[in-house]
């Protein structure tokens, strides 16, 4: 399975549970951490060049099944014995967050142009066509939930030793979404909302006062929009 159907040329679906199936076997090595950590390395170096292909291509669906099922065995680690160390080196990692940080701008770019296209459209498109736009835009933007999720294990179980890259490369990516509240959409919200919390419970005290100084007004911004969003909705009913 790591060495042919993690990268099969032909079909997506067997990569899909193929990658599926090594998280499962990851998993069953719980009680030998050694070989435990090993097996994820020679899956995720695998996974990561299966990845890049896809970047490359710019095939937002198959980055999404594969970070997906990356952020799934990293799960399996949250309880890794502290005397095993982490999964990942500094470099590792740093390397694994410059890659994320690629593909969230490649989602978010792509976004933009969509939108765009679809707005000038927008007086020859029902709304029967709108809300497929929206739903297909949903699926896509996954992907920043995926990211979201495996910088929070990073923050979680390597602190402030990948706190620096964290905050150059993630950090604006999720803080963002923060500036213009009544625009985005509520899973972006929550996606930022989780990271930044991360950063403040696990990340340096630098990140800690980076993120610190403007979360507390911008959640109470959250806060009092979607309580007004549920008045209107208990109006409604």
């Amino acid at each position: 399975m790591i060495e042919q159907l993690l990268t099969d040329p032909y079909a997506q679906t067997i990569r899909k549970e193929s990658a599926k199936c090594m998280r499962f076997c990851i998993a069953a090595c719980k009680l030998t951490p050694a070989p435990q950590k090993a097996l994820f390395i020679m899956t995720y170096a695998k996974m990561m060049e299966e990845l890049e292909t896809r970047r490359c291509r710019e095939e937002f669906d198959q980055m999404n099944s594969i970070m997906k099922e990356i952020c799934k065995m990293l799960r399996v680690f949250d309880d890794f014995p502290k005397t095993e160390g982490t999964v990942f080196t500094v470099a590792d990692a740093t390397t694994l967050i410059t890659r994320l940080g690629q593909i969230a701008n490649m989602i978010k770019e792509d976004k933009v142009t969509r939108t765009k296209k679809v707005q000038a459209m927008a007086a020859h498109i029902d709304e029967e066509d709108m809300e497929f736009f929206k739903e297909d835009l949903e699926k896509i933007d996954k992907g920043l939930h995926h990211i979201m999720e495996i910088g929070g294990f990073l923050l979680r179980n390597m602190g402030a030793a990948i706190s620096g890259p964290v905050e150059v490369t993630l950090l604006p990516l999720y803080a963002q979404p923060l500036l213009e509240i009544t625009k985005r959409e509520d899973y972006e919200l929550v996606d930022s909302a989780c990271f930044l919390c991360d950063c403040m419970e696990h990340g340096s005290d630098d990140l800690y006062n980076r993120v610190a100084g403007q979360t507390g007004s911008k959640f109470v911004e959250m806060i009092h929009l979607h309580s007004k969003k549920a008045d209107v909705n208990y109006d409604i009913i």
